[in-house]
């Protein structure tokens, strides 16, 4: 399978039990946040070394470009 594709993750959870609404998943492609998303991944991360305003529309995803602010924001959450 492809790696956007959702199904290489639910195969994952289905083999390793695990609760996908609890889980992180941190991707440096949109592809990757859409296959989290349509796996309903809990908390969908977009890594990007240098962040680009995007539109305003509501995003459902988090984007950072360090992966320190991701620790930091999985510790408070």
């Amino acid at each position: 399978r492809r790696k956007t594709m959702p199904g290489m993750i639910i195969d994952a959870a289905r083999d390793y039990d695990l609760d996908l609404k609890s889980r992180v998943l941190i991707g440096d492609k949109s592809s990757d946040i859409e296959a989290g998303r349509s796996s309903k991944v809990g908390c969908n991360i977009l890594f990007q070394k240098s962040l680009v305003e995007t539109s305003s529309v509501e995003k459902t995803y988090i984007e950072i470009s360090n992966l320190n602010l991701a620790k930091h924001y999985l510790k408070v959450k």
